[in-house]
């Protein structure tokens, strides 16, 4: 059984040193034949590169599901890479998923320093004795990694030298050629031919669309073809995402190719792949290959991308010769102006190019002119409360800054005097009441007269007494805030009748009062837009308009200023005061930049020295 594991192990180990697959289809018989060596039943394939430490598994035999049991098994090497890594490149021991299994690893150098590789095994039973055999033959097996490295470089070597060989001759084929649809013709047919395609396509950007300028084998063709349209927007959805498009997509793409499997659907071409042509970084060409047979490979698609490279610039200079005069006229003077504000001194150019700009801006253009002041929110309807007599206060409800309703108790003043004689005056009313109707049982006409007449004096004087009670009680006259007058502090202490107790404004109607410096008064007019800015809410502006300036100026803080009554355009909000401040702006029409900047200036020599 040994002989004929290490005969039929031999040709195995041939068959993968000369292996000319894909890697991926490689690693997995590398896993499988590493399997096999050591009658495992599982086999796994680990790398990773030079830069990092993280292993990768990247083929496993066997691939298909197996049971739960051999799916444990086929598991548990993916952690054995690094244990045979710090083990010196050599692993022999029990598995961790079951003690009567074993794992077998040995470690590998790739050529050139691009990494390292991980053979991995694991056998149903503990075999000790035999275990640095196994783990030779694991080496062995490994060994044809390295050769499969190898020959993969020289091959792709190989394939790259005869790749740019061909576009080295298909770039003559090209330059050889002096007009630029002859060239198209050419290298459409050259890239059928080449790549055995049954028909290959090449749109040229135009007004940003792609226009099929060439297709091989055809002299002339109509542009209105559906085929023809269809070949136009495939290129596009390549155009647009200046990438190369392959259909069938590859699993792991990540670009859209609607177009190009509704182009193949459509043409039952069966594969398709676009490449943009690119001129200075940026796509101004697609190439469209279209075949029945075979789909396009990667090989395929990178010498297409080589070509791609090396006959755009010769197709653009082909194509901008071949334009008309006017074209070339203008191609000619947009190329002049990229030298003027190109990448050459950009700097320098920019600065020139703003400064020219806000020189030209300055004097000829316009901008807003809004002249500053202050404002001031006053209210429509305010009272002045007055002591109604002279007397002490007794009661202060409110101070200065409260919010009021009509009817609200603000001040008391001290009754007990008016009390006491209001109480007396009830007494000598009763008296000379008395007094008249003795009179006037005994007949004495004369007293009974006078004892009335005194008793109406007594009624007068009892009637102030009671307005004085009822005035002690100053209350609200509407609603509204207590905008002067602060006495709680002043509680006992005398008023005299007529001294100013409280002002209460109303905050319901409030009008604007604006402050505008004399010098800028002239270019207000009625009607004018105003801006109000709260000193309490700078974020939150409130538009208003001029309704009558003040013919007569007034000082304030220092200067004259004239006042200026604006109307509020929108409703009033609820936090609004009277006596709230803050800045307004008054829009007086539009006036150029440079006079702007220099009015002040000029008027204060003007001013100065009369000029």
């Amino acid at each position: 059984m040994s002989d004929f594991i290490s005969v039929n192990l031999g040709q195995r180990l041939e068959a993968l040193q000369n292996y000319s697959g894909a890697p991926n289809a490689f690693w997995l018989e590398l896993a499988g034949t590493a399997a096999g060596a050591v009658e495992a039943r599982v086999g796994a394939v680990f790398m990773t590169p030079s830069n990092t430490k993280a292993w990768k598994c990247i083929g496993i035999s066997p691939n298909e599901p197996v049971s739960e049991r051999q799916q444990a098994l086929r598991l548990c090497p993916v952690s054995v890479a690094e244990s045979c890594d710090q083990n010196g490149g050599r692993l022999s021991e029990a598995a961790a998923v079951d003690d009567t299994m074993q794992v077998l690893a040995v470690k590998v150098p790739l050529p050139g320093g691009t990494g390292s590789l991980v053979v991995a095994a694991v056998r149903s039973s503990m075999d000790e004795q035999n275990r640095e055999a196994l783990l030779d033959r694991l080496v062995a097996v490994a060994s044809a990694a390295p050769i499969f490295q190898v020959q993969h470089v020289l091959k792709q070597a190989r394939t790259d030298v005869g790749q740019f060989s061909n576009v080295l001759d298909l770039m003559a084929l090209v330059n050889a050629q002096d007009k630029f649809v002859g060239a198209c013709m050419m290298l459409v047919n050259e890239l059928a031919s080449r790549l055995r395609a049954d028909r290959v396509s090449l749109g040229w950007e135009k007004k940003g669309y792609i226009r099929v300028r060439a297709i091989s084998h055809m002299e002339k063709f109509e542009k209105n073809m559906d085929g023809v349209q269809s070949v136009e927007t495939a290129m596009e959805e390549a155009w647009e995402q200046d990438s190369e498009i392959l259909w069938p997509a590859e699993e792991d793409a990540t670009v859209i190719s609607r177009d190009h499997q509704k182009l193949v659907d459509e043409q039952t071409s069966g594969h398709a792949v676009s490449v943009p042509l690119r001129l200075d970084g940026a796509p101004m060409a697609v190439i469209t290959l279209e075949r029945k047979s075979s789909p396009f490979d990667q090989n395929e698609v990178r010498w297409l991308r080589l070509c791609a490279d090396q006959v755009a610039p010769r197709l653009a200079t082909l194509e901008a010769k071949d334009a008309w005069f006017g074209a070339r006229m203008w191609r000619g003077l947009r190329k002049q102006l990229s030298k003027l504000i190109g990448v050459e001194h950009t700097g320098a150019k920019l600065i020139g190019i703003l400064g020219v700009a806000a020189l030209a801006f300055l004097l000829f253009g316009t901008w807003p002119h809004r002249l500053r002041g202050s404002f001031e929110l006053q209210s429509m309807q305010s009272r002045v409360l007055p002591a109604p007599f002279d007397g002490f206060l007794d009661e202060v409800a409110v101070e200065k800054g409260d919010l009021v309703r009509a009817g609200d108790l603000l001040l008391t003043l001290d009754r007990r005097d008016l009390l006491i004689e209001k109480a007396s005056t009830l007494g000598d009313l009763n008296r000379y009441i008395r007094e008249t109707e003795k009179a006037r049982a005994e007949g004495a006409l004369g007293d009974m007269r006078m004892s009335e007449a005194m008793a109406d004096q007594t009624r007068a004087r009892l009637e102030r007494i009671e307005d004085r009670l009822q005035r002690s009680a100053i209350h609200a006259p509407f609603d509204g805030a207590v905008v002067d007058g602060d006495l709680r502090e002043r509680t006992g202490a005398p008023v005299r009748q007529g001294e100013m107790l409280f002002r209460v404004a109303s905050w319901d109607a409030l009008k604007v009062q604006a402050f505008i410096e004399e010098r800028d008064i002239d270019y207000i007019e009625e009607g004018a837009e105003v801006k109000l800015i709260f000193a309490s809410r700078p974020d939150s502006p409130t538009p208003a308009r001029v309704v009558r300036i003040d013919p007569m100026s007034v000082t304030r803080d220092g200067a004259n200023v004239f006042v200026v009554h604006c109307a509020i355009d929108e409703d009033m909000e609820p936090w609004w005061r009277p006596g709230m401040s803050g800045t307004a702006r008054v829009d007086a029409g539009r006036q150029r930049p440079i006079w702007l900047l220099t009015r002040r200036t000029l008027d204060y020599f003007r001013l100065r020295w009369g000029w």
